[in-house]
């Protein structure tokens, strides 16, 4: 079986668990392994095979750095099991790349929503904004972010 990595839902586990800009940094990137409802259910009678649905696993360059960020990845990724494999820093940037390409929302479907326009607006004016009941705050440089519990900045955008 040849794993292969769908971009749009690396994309969302991202943007869900960690940044864009983060991934990059710590040379890290969360994976999924797409499998078709046959491939699935063949993988459930191997014993041999160790794929779970309730397990992200996520991709590192060197398990050697894992000492540094480990705790950082834990308590950002609590509702799920984290399990580590290892892809040189190349392939990690190429599935990156590829993932930050993805729109999680059409354009379309922002330019028409009236919501997302008004929280831009208020991003632009006063720097924060509640959507979708997260608080967002804007970057100096104009990025977009959120904040975990610890302070640190996750960017969105």
């Amino acid at each position: 079986m040849k794993d292969k990595y769908d971009a749009k839902t690396i994309r969302v586990l991202i943007d869900r668990y960690l940044s864009i800009e983060w991934c990059r940094n710590n040379n890290v990137v969360p994976v999924s392994v797409y499998l078709s409802k046959e491939e699935w259910e063949n993988l459930k009678k191997d014993p041999n095979i160790n794929i779970k649905p309730d397990t992200l696993n996520i991709a590192i360059c060197n398990y050697a750095f894992l000492g540094s960020i480990a705790l950082e990845i834990k308590e950002k990724i609590t509702d799920l099991k984290v399990e580590f494999l290892e892809l040189s820093q190349q392939e990690i940037n190429k599935i990156i790349d590829e993932a930050t390409n993805q729109e999680v929302i059409s354009e379309d479907q922002i330019r028409n929503d009236q919501s997302w326009q008004i929280h831009l607006n208020r991003l632009n004016t006063f720097g924060n904004s509640k959507y979708g009941g997260v608080m967002y705050y804007m970057g100096s440089k104009g990025g977009i972010y959120t904040l975990s519990a610890d302070g640190t900045r996750n960017y969105k955008y």
